[in-house]
């Protein structure tokens, strides 16, 4: 009995609850059907369609036009928040890099001052203005010139020494100690010097002047070569061809040997020159007794080996 009663229970409330659902349902399209004939009420009437309100034709849009218009009327895709904050870090890192490089550069305070008249001022002492400050300078006193003056010292200082005898006294000075000879290759005196001539000198001197001073007797006599094809040509060329003469028949004895004196008076010319232009370089050396291949001396030792050379068989 308890059973059948809870069963006879559960029915009628379910056709309650079913009859309570229906009802609702019909008030709902009540409403919905009063608002459909509101809404009918208030459409203004269609007006008859004319000629002249027909709308116009309108082309039809290509596909790919399309997809393009839709690509633009997207939304774009709002940032990640992680993307953000990624962002503004590198803004702030910017901004900063930025007011560092502008920023002035601060330097620290010197404690003390580092001139010598920031120093006086700071301890307040008067600076000392209308002096002769070169007194302040102690440095030897000398009768050097403040200009060196070369083209017109230079001169006065190699007479000197020529009259002092400077080649002498050095000789007698290292008299007895080791001798130190360079033998000198001798220029063609045919010409004024040049670059290599000189050049060929002033080593020579600095060669000889270190081992002077290094305790030698190091002597040096300068040399000429006197003989030869250079200087002849250059007798020819001068006296002969300049001057529009014909060279003389050397097979004639005494056409040979009035040319022979003309080149050794050529060479005695231009070993003067030479001389003169050697000795203002500055060179230290027995320039009053040179050795020439022309000298008589040198002609008959030149003629005393060859005749050896002869005597041997080696001719």
């Amino acid at each position: 009995m308890a059973r059948t009663t809870k069963r006879g229970k559960s029915s009628a409330r379910t056709v309650r609850s079913k009859s309570a659902t229906r009802g609702r349902k019909g008030a709902a399209k009540v409403k919905s059907g009063r608002k459909q004939a509101a809404s009918r009420k208030a459409k203004p009437a269609k007006r008859p369609k004319t000629a002249a309100s027909k709308p116009k034709a309108t082309k039809r849009m290509p596909a790919k036009a399309k997809a393009s218009k839709a690509k633009r009327a997207r939304p774009k895709p709002q940032p990640k928040p992680r993307a953000k904050a990624k962002a503004a870090r590198t803004r702030s890192r910017t901004v900063t890099k930025r007011t560092k490089t502008r920023a002035p550069n601060k330097r620290p305070k010197a404690t003390q001052p580092q001139s010598l008249v920031a120093r006086l001022e700071a301890q307040a002492l008067e600076v000392q203005t209308g002096r002769d400050w070169s007194e302040t300078l102690f440095l030897p006193r000398t009768d050097f010139p403040m200009k060196a003056g070369l083209p017109e010292r230079e001169p006065e200082l190699l007479n000197r020494w020529e009259r002092l005898g400077l080649y002498e006294l050095l000789r007698a000075s290292a008299k007895g100690r080791e001798q130190f000879v360079l033998h000198d290759g001798p220029p063609y005196a045919n010409a004024n010097i040049h670059m290599g001539t000189g050049l060929n000198k002033i080593l020579k001197d600095v060669v000889v002047r270190s081992q002077q001073m290094m305790g030698k007797d190091a002597n040096y006599v300068p040399g000429w070569d006197c003989h030869g094809l250079p200087i002849e040509w250059k007798v020819e060329e001068e006296n002969y061809r300049a001057k529009g003469k014909t060279k003389p028949d050397l097979s004639d004895s005494e056409a040979m040997l009035a040319f022979r004196a003309e080149c050794r008076a050529y060479a005695q010319h231009w070993l003067n020159v030479q001389r003169e232009e050697f000795k203002r370089l500055g060179g230290v050396g027995d320039w009053s007794h040179p050795y020439t291949t022309m000298s008589f001396d040198a002609e008959a030792t030149i003629a005393q080996e060859l005749m050896k050379f002869a005597m041997n068989g080696l001719l």
